[in-house]
């Protein structure tokens, strides 16, 4: 039972993140083909409406993998083997960094 409930949990999560990044990247296009059309690209306007574009796009990736992220350690409080914490940690790292770079650029967008 408790499985189960387990189970679908990270069937949740982890379809939640794939949406999450699959609507930024949606909205990311089609906010992108508007700009260009508005402004254009070459534009100073169009590029701050892209740099804005760049910020949304890291907010959205940035939510997706702090989800991937708990359903990696969710997976390993079910099954905590030495070689699932070792895979766990090995993408936690992985993940951490790359936040970390994503979230960075994206307070460098605001900042502009």
């Amino acid at each position: 039972m408790l499985m189960d409930i387990v189970d679908i949990l990270i069937a949740v999560i982890d379809t939640s993140s794939v949406l999450v990044i699959l609507g930024g990247f949606s909205y990311a296009i089609v906010m992108f083909v508007s700009i260009i059309f508005l402004f254009g690209i070459s534009t100073e306007k169009g590029l701050q409406q892209i740099g804005e574009l760049r910020r949304k796009l890291g907010v959205y990736l940035l939510f997706a993998l702090e989800l991937l992220i708990a359903w990696d350690i969710i997976q390993t409080v079910i099954d905590p083997t030495y070689e699932i914490l070792i895979q766990l940690g090995g993408i936690v790292l992985i993940r951490t960094v790359i936040s970390y770079f994503l979230e960075k650029e994206v307070s460098l967008l605001v900042e502009k």
